[in-house]
């Protein structure tokens, strides 16, 4: 009787919302989001822990333009509801209270309710809220419009690891397509050229590999010249989903977080940064590429041509992801991908898991 009574207040609340002074603003789309909780009868083959993996495996991907906030308040949410509910088709229901999410996710109070609003928007949850509102203790935050999605997450990780084991198998066999060199007749001592070739590559392996420990004097003797400063992506002002990316790398690099000025940090970290905290971004990885990473000029100025800021995300994670010996060659690999946006969101959720780096 009660929970009739939440849903029957929730219903007045959503036609209301709009110009009833107090009321919750709901979004247009309330009322199929609602219907969504309620189509909601139970999955065996699913349960908090799972629903919460599919959240942080495959939300980025249904979700590209979504700050990365939205899906850390989300996996809250689903650490915190009982465990059968998800098997038996009862409510999924979250209790905790918005100064506790802000709190578990490292955000503040405001921010919690932009993205919970936003959530329900895009059809993952229902807030519950009474005509004073505030929140109904009893009813709590539905995750059933989330349960009733879960298949679509699982297919969309599907969908994603095959477009990566298609692209590995490209790249795969456009290396076999590499003519391999052939040797002049008119060479009158191949085996001194070949001798020399090997050189000069273990020469460049070495140069390749060197760590980040040389001075500025070194880089010019070994090089000959000291590498040109990278590329940053357009002085135009970037789209919103590039805005996400950098505020999500912010959040998942430790080595871009040392780099940037507190200002900036704060800035990024509450999803709002300012003209300056990007130019700020974009100097600190212009200047990891200069000591870490070492990746050729030319190629680095394509791939950010290509890419735009997804390039400069993937600095990051040659950086800061562990056991990359060589960040340099992950760095050129992972520049050759067409679908690099989503493969470095998959690997910054990895690092925030990680929660550490090396630089």
């Amino acid at each position: 009787m009660h929970m009739e009574q939440v849903a029957a207040t929730e219903t007045h609340v959503a036609h209301e919302a709009g110009y009833a002074k107090g009321f919750v603003k709901r979004a247009e789309n309330f009322e199929s989001v609602n219907m969504l909780a309620e189509q909601f009868e139970g999955d065996p083959h699913y349960a908090s822990i799972r629903a919460g993996s599919l959240v942080g495996s495959a939300f980025a991907l249904v979700e590209p333009d979504l700050p990365g906030k939205a899906e850390k308040v989300l996996h809250v949410l689903v650490q915190h509801t009982p465990r059968e509910a998800w098997k038996s088709g009862k409510t999924i229901k979250c209790t905790l209270s918005n100064a506790r999410i802000a709190g578990l996710c490292g955000i503040n109070k405001r921010s919690v309710v932009r993205l919970l609003a936003l959530l329900e928007e895009r059809g993952w949850l229902v807030r519950r809220y009474t005509r004073a509102n505030q929140r109904y203790g009893a009813g709590g935050i539905d995750l059933r419009p989330l349960a009733r999605r879960l298949p679509e997450l699982e297919a969309a990780y599907a969908r994603f690891n095959d477009e990566l084991r298609e692209e590995r198998e490209r790249l795969h066999e456009e290396r076999l397509d590499i003519p391999a060199p052939v040797e002049s007749a008119e060479d009158p001592e191949p085996d001194k050229v070949t001798s020399a070739s090997r050189h000069d590559m273990r020469d460049n392996l070495n140069l390749y590999n060197k760590t980040s420990g040389l001075t500025d004097l070194v880089q010019e003797q070994a090089e000959g010249c000291r590498p040109c400063p990278p590329p940053a992506p357009s002085e135009i002002e970037p789209e919103a989903s590039d805005k996400d990316l950098v505020c999500f790398m912010a959040e998942a690099s430790p080595t871009l977080q040392r780099q940037l000025a507190p200002a900036h940090l704060e800035e990024l970290l509450c999803g709002e940064p300012s003209r300056s905290a990007l130019q700020d971004v974009s100097r600190s990885i212009g200047w990891l590429v200069r000591q870490y990473v070492r990746i050729r000029p030319d190629a680095w100025q394509k791939a950010v041509e290509r890419h735009g800021w997804a390039a400069l995300a993937a600095v990051l994670v040659a950086v800061d992801r562990q056991g990359i010996k060589n960040p340099g060659a992950y760095l050129f690999s992972m520049l050759q991908s067409s679908l690099l946006r989503r493969t470095v969101h998959h690997n910054l959720r990895s690092l925030c898991r990680q929660g550490g780096g090396h630089a």
